[in-house]
């Protein structure tokens, strides 16, 4: 290269044809040169070259002493025309600034780089704020400071005006939204754009053929990637960035050794390389040389400012950790690469799964919804996901609980073989849908035995419970037999495996009403594990519920003996005072509940208190607005700590309807009911507010749909109470009435469902009497019911006056008094219907027999013609036969004649022959004559009329006559014969 190349000349002033020459190879030093361009006024494009001569031998200060002067107002004034090359330089100095923040380790100094970068491009722009090389430099700026969406934007601004003026420079802009299309994940426009770039310029820098390569690697087209790698390497040999792409493609290819050979190179080539490092991080950890990786990691840590390399990094050395068990550093150092990189899925997985050993759950949770979120069809994150949300705090939650049946749901449609998840879906949905999580169960139940693999007991438990839940008793008592059978012993061992399943087959029994096998149960495990207290209390609630409470209070005393500080003891203690309105006593021992409570606010002896003042206001009057005041205050309680929490809230809402603000505590009701559809006193309490408003029939359906969920005999007595209420309410008499029948037929000794069905049958009476059409059936019906009600509410009426009393004895005599009218009324109106019904009985009888009499006549007639002409064809049929018989007869004679006349010989025998059929004649004439003379006797006997007796004589004379004739000319032809003979 000849000297002129290495020279650059600045014009001498004011000489048009002289220049000094600067020899590039030996630049002057900067004060010198400066002295020369200012006194020389060079062109700015002189000042620019030189500073960039500066700049490519890495004088780097003197690069920036050049254009700094140039860049000074003292100078800069002398070339305020000239825009374009005072931009350049601008631009030049802060990209200067740009290179050297994106390597700045140190955080303020990388921050005061990127500051004077800013400052310069901003003069740029205002000497003209639509210079395109200016919007590239800013975006390179952008993008190195992590602001990708604001770099794009100035991409395509450049871009957007190269369409329009396709002079314009606008390869940095393709390049610069290559890379960000590449880093947002759209590998084909990153492609297409890598492309146009060495379209338009074959003899690019080989980190364009670079980008291709990786687009192609993304993109899954490893031969291609493969090729444009290999590209890169033969233009530049040692282009570390073209190895490591090589060697993601071979070790996709499978061919590790190779792959491993170039990083190694790369490795040598620069041992600094955060990427290179990374991966033979990752090499060592598969070969299980875990402080191999913990060193090249933190190396890899120490050289590199950008973030997803950083994360990355930290997440190998947290997985080095995690499998040498360093759990607390492992944590660091995944929360690190979770810090740089959010997106990092890999990195969430493994925290999560050191959250997991922690049994920090909540937050092991969120890193798998996190891993989710980026990969929603890994069928492990599911698994584990779907399992964990049983441990998080929010889990009873409906809304968590219904994410955590989908989780498990999807991963039982990508396996649907897997029995574990088949139980963990059925142990999620046990809290709120306890058909389909013993659907789930049984169907794990039947992987199981297709696998031959024995369930557990626990299991088998868990499906009976479910099955006692659902009501199907007999199938939970098999189970619960079957699943103690399986553990080896048997029932009445009560060993310590069997304890929970005989417990629970115990609260089977006794919710089957078979307390004395229930109460069994609970002594033999008692006996046998004296300290399993849960026994005692059930014992301590079945003798409640039977009404012995010196007994129920003795079991109580026994669990706070083995266990003093039981809450359930002491809240049990607390309803047995309760339902005896001993208010002071159940007082003093759900406030015993919060002193041994490591929480003052414990919830359930919270609320307790408040329901305890809310009910004691009725037994004092004197003091309603002081026990509701105290009442919600403890509700308020329990809210401030849980805001969720629908007992709390029911309660709020029994104290504003008690306040008189219906509307409002209808909304509260209506808006716990949504969370917590199945929860019986809320709905009650919406029915009550209902009632109150008048909106009864709405109270109605309320009240039938409680009555169909509630278990418990008391749920059971108090909802029929409210219901027949309300049918009473809405004049359904006769509902009301069927209502109170049920119930006193499960609670015959209540008097307060007495004294309600006498004066539902009373007013049911009064209504029926209003009728203006009714039937003495019915009314005995009624008497017999109102006579039922009278014997009621006698009962009631000579009870002794009692404060405990919740009737009232005094309307049980006026009502008394009522019923005794109205059972007069009705007997007169029953004995009125039954006069009027038997006579009408009578009349209906006696036209009924003449119907009957008539109807027999006409079939007496009827039968008397059809004997007529069944006789009259009788008649014609044998006198045809006897026609047919004379006529065979003649014929036989006139042969027999025939004969003789031409047999002489056998006269004497002929004579003999005609005397014994003559003889025959005779005999059969007197035969038919008799059995005539019979069939008329009959008839005459039968009374046939006298006119039908003359045509018969008539028809017989007829008859005789004939057959004389015909007899005559028969002996009339034997003579002729004969006499020719």
């Amino acid at each position: 290269m000849d000297t002129q190349a290495h020279s650059i000349y600045i014009p001498i002033r004011g000489v048009s044809d002289q220049a000094v020459r600067i020899d590039c190879n030996s630049l002057p030093s900067p004060s010198e040169l400066i002295g020369v361009l200012t006194s020389e006024i060079a062109p700015l494009d002189i000042w620019l070259k030189l500073a960039t001569e500066y700049y490519k031998q890495d004088r780097i200060n003197e690069f920036k002493e050049i254009l700094s002067v140039v860049l000074t107002p003292e100078i800069e004034r002398y070339y305020s025309n000239d825009k374009f090359d005072r931009i350049a330089m601008l631009n030049a100095l802060a990209s200067y600034y740009t290179q050297m923040g994106s390597q700045e380790k140190d955080k303020s100094q990388r921050d005061e780089y990127f500051h004077q970068a800013t400052f310069h491009f901003t003069k740029a722009d205002k000497i003209d704020p639509h210079q395109p090389l200016t919007w590239i430099g800013k975006a390179v700026l952008l993008l190195c400071k992590g602001d990708v969406e604001r770099a794009d934007t100035n991409f395509k601004q450049v871009l957007d005006l190269a369409n329009k003026e396709p002079a314009l420079p606008v390869l940095p802009a393709l390049l610069g939204s290559a890379c960000i299309l590449f880093n947002k994940g759209n590998y084909i426009k990153a492609l297409d754009t890598y492309q146009k770039v060495i379209q338009q310029n074959s003899n690019c820098l080989p980190a364009v053929r670079l980008g291709l390569g990786y687009c192609y690697f993304k993109l899954g087209r490893n031969n291609k990637a493969k090729e444009a790698f290999k590209r890169v390497l033969e233009l530049d040999r040692d282009n570390v960035e073209a190895m490591i792409g090589l060697s993601l493609v071979l070790m996709n290819d499978n061919q590790i050794d190779e792959a491993m050979n170039l990083i190694l190179e790369a490795y040598q080539l620069a041992p600094t390389n955060p990427i290179v490092l990374n991966h033979l991080a990752n090499h060592y950890f598969y070969r299980g040389e875990f402080q191999k990786v913990h060193t090249l990691g933190i190396a890899a840590l120490n050289n590199t400012d950008v973030s997803h390399i950083k994360a990355e990094s930290s997440y190998l050395v947290g997985k080095a950790l995690h499998a040498t068990q360093r759990w607390s550093e492992a944590l660091q150092f995944y929360h690190q690469a979770v810090l740089k990189n959010p997106d990092f899925y890999l990195a969430q997985f493994g925290l999560g799964q050191i959250y997991i050993h922690n049994e920090d759950f909540d937050k092991a949770i969120s890193c798998f919804e996190n891993v989710l979120a980026k990969q929603p069809n890994n069928y492990e994150t599911l698994q584990i996901l779907g399992s964990l949300y049983k441990h998080g705090s929010l889990y009873k939650n409906s809304m968590n609980t219904a994410t955590a049946a989908n989780v498990l749901k999807k991963a039982i449609e990508i396996n649907p073989n897997d029995y574990n998840n088949w139980f963990e879906l059925a142990q999620i949905l046990e809290i709120s849908e306890v058909g389909a999580a013993l659907e789930a169960y049984e169907k794990g139940l039947a992987l199981l035995k297709n696998e031959n693999i024995t369930p557990s007991l626990e299991i088998l438990n868990n499906i009976a419970v479910l099955r006692h839940q659902k009501g199907l008793n007999s199938e939970a008592e098999q189970t619960y037999l079957d699943t103690i059978k399986q553990s080896g012993y048997e029932l009445d061992q009560f060993k310590a495996v069997n304890v929970t399943t005989t417990y629970n087959l115990a609260r089977l029994y006794e919710s089957m009403g078979q307390m004395n096998r229930a109460e069994e149960l609970y002594r033999g495990i008692i006996k046998e594990h004296p300290n399993y207290y849960d026994c005692y209390l059930r014992l301590s609630q079945i003798f409640k519920n039977q009404g012995d409470t010196f007994e129920a209070n003795e079991w109580i005393k026994e669990v706070l003996h083995i266990q003093p500080n039981s809450q359930e003891a002491w809240a049990l203690y607390g309803n047995l005072h309760l339902s005896k309105e001993e208010w002071y006593n159940a007082q003093k021992k759900f406030e015993q509940i919060l002193e041994n409570s490591e929480n003052k606010n414990e919830t359930y002896a919270t609320l307790s208190l408040g329901n305890l003042y809310y009910n004691a206001k009725f037994s004092n009057p004197d003091k309603v607005e002081k026990y509701l005041g105290n009442a919600e205050s403890f509700y308020q309680r329990v809210l401030g700590k849980n805001p969720t929490n629908i007992y709390a809230a029911n309660g709020i809402g029994m104290i504003t309807a008690e306040k008189g603000n219906l509307n409002l505590a209808s909304d509260i009701f209506l808006q716990i009911r949504e969370a917590a559809i199945d929860c019986i006193p809320v709905s009650l309490n919406l029915a009550h507010v209902y009632m109150a408003r008048g909106l009864i029939d709405n109270a109605i359906k309320l009240y039938e749909g409680c009555l169909k969920k509630s278990n418990s005999p008391k749920e059971i007595e108090t909802t029929m109470h409210y219901l027949s209420k309300a049918y009473f309410e809405a004049n359904r008499f006769y509902d009301c009435k069927q209502t109170l029948k049920k119930a006193i037929h499960l609670y015959p000794y209540d008097p307060v469902i007495h004294f309600n069905l006498a004066i539902c049958i009373e007013s049911f009476t009064n209504v029926f009497l209003g009728k203006h059409q009714k039937n003495a059936g019915e009314t005995l019906v009624v008497l017999k019911e109102l006579e039922f009600a009278q014997k009621l509410i006698s009962n009631l009426a000579t009870v002794k006056p009692n404060p405990k009393l919740k009737f009232n004895l005094n309307k049980a005599k006026v009502h008394l008094g009522s019923i005794d009218k109205l059972l007069a009324r009705v007997v007169i109106e029953y004995e009125s219907l039954l006069k009027a019904e038997q006579e009408l009985s009578k009349k209906r009888e006696l036209a009924f027999e003449e119907v009957k009499r008539q109807e027999e006549e006409k079939r007496r007639k009827e039968m008397e013609i059809q004997a007529e002409l069944e006789a009259r064809a009788e008649s014609e049929r044998k006198l045809a036969e006897e026609l047919a018989e004379q006529t065979r007869e003649i014929e036989k004679t006139l042969a027999e004649s025939e004969r003789k006349r031409k047999s002489p010989d056998a006269d004497d025998q002929v004579s003999e022959d005609e005397g014994e059929k003559e003889k025959k004649k005779k005999d059969k004439k007197k035969k038919e004559k008799k059995e005539k003379k019979e069939k008329k006797d009959k008839k005459e006997k039968d009374g046939e009329g006298e006119k039908e007796k003359k045509k018969k004589k008539k028809k017989e004379k007829k008859e005789k006559k004939h057959k004389k004739k015909k007899s005559k000319k028969s002996h009339g032809d034997d003579d002729e014969e004969m006499q020719e003979g």
